[in-house]
């Protein structure tokens, strides 16, 4: 793998310097936050014209996103999937706190989001009435909890990597 961090190219045959590890997390996290407010943002248009599909094929998108942004984050590495299901395993294994966007608002957050799995694989679409509009927003709802607090989860680790980087070694 080859990392470009402040205008040099670098190969896995250098070591990252903690400022690079710093910078290189630093960037995922900035990418992964842009991503998922995008996909957001554009889902509310989308409710906002009633495209509701198209707003639960972004919401979807601002999941996946969420998921592989906070694991390049804590890896250095982007995922080499695209899996709802896999993500979230990986994520939530970095960081428990990630459970709390499919269970705090109500217990049918799991069913929602096995409900938003199949979206990806095209079983399950509004069109089906296998989602109502009312549980599209509530992934809406679920997808923003989750963006906030993979941000926060972010924000952590690159803060615990900036102060591991600077605390005298020996």
């Amino acid at each position: 793998m080859v990392h470009e961090l402040s205008g040099q190219r670098r190969s896995d045959l250098e070591p990252l310097t903690p400022g690079d590890v710093v910078e290189l997390a630093d960037s995922y996290r900035t990418s992964c936050i842009l991503l998922m407010e995008e996909s957001l943002e554009s889902a509310e248009f989308c409710f906002f014209e009633e495209r509701h599909h198209d707003a639960l094929q972004l919401i979807h998108t601002a999941i996946v996103d969420a998921y592989a942004g906070l694991l390049a984050v804590y890896t250095l590495e982007l995922p080499g999937t695209r899996s709802l299901v896999h993500l979230r395993s990986k994520a939530e294994c970095l960081d428990k706190s990630l459970i709390l966007a499919w269970s705090q608002q109500d217990p049918t957050g799991d069913l929602r989001f096995g409900s938003l799995k199949l979206v990806n694989e095209g079983t399950e679409t509004i069109q089906d009435n296998a989602l109502s509009i009312e549980e599209v927003y509530m992934l809406y709802d679920d997808a923003y909890a989750l963006r906030r607090l993979v941000e926060a989860s972010c924000a952590r680790h690159c803060r615990d990597l900036r102060q591991a980087s600077v605390r005298p070694r020996g």
